[in-house]
């Protein structure tokens, strides 16, 4: 395994918490995520890390870099690991692009992602979306490591089942979105966060130009 990537999970802006339900009550389960890339890196030590972490608006209306959080965690708990910070647009769609875009030397060879289960399906398709997009392939050599469910607490999905069930009805509503062409980039709709980002020189290049 050559690289490993970390896909965004929520982050709590202000904290270095990783949630388990976001603003709208979502099961999201961020700290499994990120403790399952810990568990992961470990069965793969020389591979390379990349925190690949959505930018978002924090309540001030200041830029919040998710991968920076994301980083600190793994470097505390993998101080040898070569870990890389990717900062995108916040979907799952823009973090895959994102890497493409900035990071491509890290695409040659095998590639794991990891998140959590329930993002499976969802996060392969926009893999290879993104894939296509940047090398006109449908297929990269990739392994996905599901985070939670199966890796790091079964106990959690168990008391949380109801919550779960939900998130995996929406995840599966965005599949048929995404299959059936009906897909929304919301990101490119979000014009406050992108007139944020264009105000930010180290993150200007994150803006498309048609914005």
């Amino acid at each position: 395994m050559k690289t490993l990537i970390v896909i965004s999970p929520e982050v709590t802006c202000g904290s270095e918490a990783f949630p388990l339900f976001d603003a709208k009550g979502n099961y999201v389960a961020g700290q499994t995520r990120m403790q399952a890339a810990v568990r992961v890196y470990k069965k793969y030590p020389k591979a390379t890390l990349v925190m690949v972490g959505g930018c978002i608006l924090d309540e001030h209306g200041k830029v919040f870099r998710r991968a920076k959080i994301m980083t600190a965690f793994m470097r505390s708990c993998c101080p040898l690991a070569d870990v890389r910070e990717v900062h995108t647009l916040p979907c799952t769609f823009h973090n895959f692009c994102g890497i493409f875009e900035q990071n491509p030397e890290l695409l040659h060879g095998e590639v794991g992602l990891v998140s959590n289960n329930y993002h499976q399906e969802r996060a392969l398709l926009m893999w290879q979306m993104a894939a296509k997009r940047y090398c006109h392939v449908m297929e990269l050599p990739t392994a996905f490591f599901p985070a939670e469910e199966f890796v790091c607490a079964k106990a959690q999905q168990a008391r949380f089942s109801v919550e779960y069930k939900r998130r995996l009805h929406l995840e599966r509503e965005g599949l048929a979105h995404l299959k059936g062409g009906l897909y929304t980039d919301k990101c490119l709709n979000n014009h406050r966060l992108l007139a944020a980002l264009s105000a930010v020189s180290s993150l200007r290049h994150l803006v498309p130009e048609t914005a």
